[in-house]
C-alpha cells in the first residue's frame, strides 16, 4: 500500500510538471503549439500545406518540443513499466521507485533515453531514406512521427492524470487498457505515413511500402517481440 501512494506521489508531481511545461509553451508559443498537437493530425490522411509542415530536428523550437515529447513518453513508460513489468524481470530495477526523489531520477533518465531515441530515429530514418532516395520525404515522414506522437502521448498523458487523480481505477487496470491502446496507435501511425509518403513521394505504392516495411513495420515487430516476449 506504501509503495502505491509512493508511485502515486510520484507521478502526480510529473504530472503537474508536465501540465506548467504544456500551459508555459502554449503561452508563449501559441502558433507553435496549436499546430504541433493538433489532433486532427490524427486522423487526416491528406497533406495540408502549413507552417511546421516538415520539422527541422536540430532546430532550436524543435529541441524543444522533442524534450517536451520526451519527458511525456518518460511519464508514460514509468507508469506502465511500474505495472506491467514482471517482477521477475530484469526490467524491473528500472522501473522500481524506492523512494520519492529515485522516482523523480527515473523518470528523467527515461525521458532522456526517449529523446536520444528521437535522434536516433531520425538518423535511421534519414540514412535509409538516403539508400531509397527518398529526398524531402525523409522530413515529411519525421514529421507525421513526431506530431502524431505528441497528440498521442498528450491525450494518453491527460487521461492518466485524471486517473491519478480521481483514483477510481487501480494503475494495474489502467496500465492493461493504455498498453494495448499505445500498440494498436503504433500500427495505425504507419499507416498514416504510409499514405502521406505517398502524396509527396512520386514513387510506386510497393516502393513506398517496402520502405515503410524498413523503417517503421520491422523496429515494430522487433521491439513488441521484447517487450512481450
Amino acid at each position: 500500500m506504501e509503495s502505491i501512494a509512493l508511485e502515486r506521489n510520484v507521478l502526480i508531481t510529473v504530472s503537474i510538471l508536465l501540465l506548467v511545461l504544456y500551459g508555459t509553451i502554449k503561452v508563449l508559443f501559441p502558433k507553435a503549439f496549436g499546430i504541433n498537437f493538433d489532433f486532427s493530425k490524427l486522423v487526416v490522411f491528406r497533406l495540408r500545406e502549413e507552417f511546421g509542415n516538415t520539422l527541422k530536428p536540430f532546430s532550436q523550437g524543435q529541441l524543444l518540443l522533442s524534450g517536451v515529447y520526451a519527458l511525456t513518453l518518460g511519464y508514460v513508460l514509468l507508469f506502465l513499466g511500474r505495472n506491467l513489468i514482471q517482477t521477475d524481470s530484469v526490467l524491473t530495477v528500472l522501473f522500481e521507485i524506492n523512494g520519492f526523489w529515485m522516482g523523480i531520477l527515473k523518470w528523467l533518465l527515461l525521458s532522456f533515453s526517449a529523446f536520444l531515441l528521437i535522434f536516433l530515429k531520425f538518423g535511421f530514418l534519414y540514412l535509409v531514406g538516403w539508400l531509397f532516395n527518398l529526398g524531402g520525404g525523409i522530413y515529411r515522414q519525421f514529421t507525421d512521427f513526431f506530431n502524431s506522437s505528441s497528440v498521442f502521448l498528450l491525450a494518453i498523458s491527460f487521461l492518466l492524470s485524471l486517473v491519478l487523480y480521481s483514483q477510481q481505477i487501480d494503475f494495474v487496470t489502467m496500465a492493461n487498457l493504455v498498453m494495448p491502446m499505445l500498440v494498436f496507435f503504433l500500427f495505425y501511425r504507419t499507416i498514416l505515413i504510409y499514405f502521406k509518403l505517398l502524396q509527396v513521394s512520386g514513387y510506386s505504392k510497393l516502393y513506398i511500402f517496402s520502405y515503410i516495411c524498413t523503417t517503421e513495420l520491422i523496429p515494430l515487430f522487433i521491439g513488441l517481440k521484447y517487450l512481450i516476449g
